[in-house]
């Protein structure tokens, strides 16, 4: 047994159907606002971390690559001294080119 359709939408369902449009449409809008910022702040975010961990890894190596001329200070520093103990000028000059730099010189002389 079939059931006859109505030759009219009973107005109910036209009133649900326009509450429901009312209501979804700009909840899309506003999820598609809040989907954009939120993409745009995770895009400035994930380049300050990039910025960061990269800073962070430069100043790992240089302090690192310090601790290396430090080590190689302190080792060479008795051979600097014999070198300057002696009295020949080719040695004295290689003396004073192996003297690790102090903090008044810059680099390029």
């Amino acid at each position: 047994m079939k059931l006859p359709l109505p030759s009219r939408i009973p107005i109910l369902y036209v009133i649900l159907s326009v509450l429901a449009l009312i209501s979804v449409v700009p909840m899309y809008f506003y999820s598609e606002q809040v989907e954009s910022i939120n993409r745009e702040r995770l895009i400035t975010n994930e380049r300050l971390l990039q910025n960061t961990v990269t800073r962070s890894l430069a100043d790992d190596i240089g302090q690192a690559h310090l601790r290396q001329f430090d080590s190689l200070t302190l080792i060479g520093r008795p051979c600097c001294d014999r070198l300057a103990a002696t009295k020949s000028p080719a040695t004295q000059r290689l003396s004073i080119q192996i003297q690790p730099p102090t903090t008044n010189s810059h680099v390029g002389h």
